[in-house]
């Protein structure tokens, strides 16, 4: 009954987020074709209107700041309080958890390693974006935009802006060093913190969930600066990010087949045919949590796994791990780093696959809330934004293998899980 008003639940979320990625998406292709328009054909526009465009995205991304804030500190929080939750899986869930870490460090390590050898070998052919989004108002429209009364108080939101990405590793650093206080040192408390961080979490996303309504529209007034300002090469951005990560995405299904062949559990077609249903039903949904059904049925009776694992076992799997957050969260931004001409410093890097680890670790009461809690590494490595908009508009098709990539690890570890118990027996 629980599950399958979870599953009530996930699909009325995935109509909505349909809504909402085909308006994006459609905003996207408006934006694109006006700015295009504007920017390649000399067409004149009235610059207080480029401008107070420009404001609203502005004030929209500050309000997206302020809103991911408590859900980034809550969540770390609730993350690394779940350890103690997750202790009472016993062996079990030790060996899935530890396959899932290695799993999820092999895909890290690849996707930093052919995602940046790709993006070199692109060199000079990646189209590149602009930080500073200021474009000539005058050449276009004849005037000048310095007296219009939005630009003091655009400046004030570049500096909030600023300043929430200076500060707010620190307030996570904080959030990661109080969550392993109170496991280690005061665990009796662990419980109620727990139950207060998710509530936090929970009410972040609600309100979160209910801004992101406006998304179609935020991509509009995000994208047409950016259009005036690069032009076609936006789209060109765009392309090559949802080919590179499908590329990288496919690559590691693939390596997850391999996986179990290696270490002598089954072949690479039996594992291929017994889990293909459950990737059909993957492709449809886009939703991990409606495969559990599937997942359990193919464990059963094309991987011998008994009743009580898989009953057991795989709705915990599916809850939890999330490992296309190690290729596709990773891959986004060391591409954003090399489209804005950035450098690619170690230390951030460092910082934003640890995050990864511990969102790589959903928790039942706070559903996807990961997609968000990375976005503080993003500000702090000077990445605007807007190229975290651009991409999030056309992700639609990358979402598919994610959830095939989700379901496939959840099938490659339990199958692991289950020799490894045999193993022991």
């Amino acid at each position: 009954m629980h599950s399958s008003r979870s599953i009530t639940i996930v699909s009325r979320r995935r109509r909505q987020q349909f809504i909402i990625t085909l308006g994006s998406v459609g905003a996207l292709l408006l934006a694109l074709f006006v700015g295009v328009l504007v920017s390649q054909f000399d067409i004149r526009v009235n610059d207080h209107l480029v401008i107070t465009i420009d404001f609203i995205g502005k004030v929209w991304v500050a309000l997206l700041m302020l809103l991911v804030i408590p859900l980034s500190g809550s969540y770390l929080l609730n993350a690394i309080l779940s350890i103690n939750e997750r202790r009472s899986l016993g062996r079990l869930g030790l060996y899935a958890v530890k396959a899932h870490l290695l799993i999820l460090l092999l895909a890290i390590g690849f996707s930093c390693f052919f995602g940046i050898g790709t993006l070199e070998l692109l060199g000079d052919q990646l189209p590149r974006l602009s930080i500073d989004q200021e474009f000539d108002l005058a050449g276009i429209s004849g005037s000048k935009i310095s007296a219009f009364w939005l630009e003091p108080i655009m400046a004030d939101l570049n500096t909030l802006q600023r300043w929430i990405g200076n500060s707010i590793l620190g307030l996570m650093f904080l959030s990661v060093v109080m969550g392993f206080s109170i496991v280690f040192c005061f665990s009796r408390y662990s419980p109620t913190w727990s139950r207060v961080s998710k509530r936090v979490a929970d009410r972040s996303i609600h309100w979160l969930s209910m801004f992101l309504v406006s998304l179609p529209l935020a991509v509009f007034a995000l994208m047409f600066p950016m259009m005036v300002s690069s032009g076609i090469s936006v789209l060109g951005v765009a392309i090559y990010f949802v080919v590179i990560l499908c590329i990288l995405l496919i690559v590691f299904i693939i390596i997850l087949h391999v996986i179990p062949h290696a270490w002598g559990v089954t072949t690479i077609s039996n594992f291929f045919r017994g889990l293909l249903q459950t990737q059909m039903v993957a492709v449809s949904t886009r939703s991990s949590l409606a495969t559990i059904p599937s997942l359990m049925e193919a464990a059963e009776n094309n991987f011998d796994v008994d009743k009580h694992t898989s009953g057991v076992i795989i709705p915990f799997f599916v809850t939890i791990f999330r490992l296309n957050k190690g290729i596709s969260s990773v891959f986004k931004y060391i591409f954003l780093v090399y489209a804005y001409n950035l450098e690619l410093s170690v230390a951030p890097l460092v910082g934003f696959i640890v995050l990864q680890l511990l969102a790589s670790f959903g928790t039942p009461g706070i559903p996807s809330g990961g997609k968000f809690v990375t976005l503080p590494i993003y500000l702090a490595a000077g990445i605007p934004l807007e190229g975290l908009i651009l991409l999030k508009a056309v992700d639609a098709i990358p979402d598919v293998f994610k959830t095939i990539l989700n379901v496939t690890e959840v099938m490659t570890v339990t199958v692991l899980v289950k020799d490894n118990v045999k193993q022991v027996a």
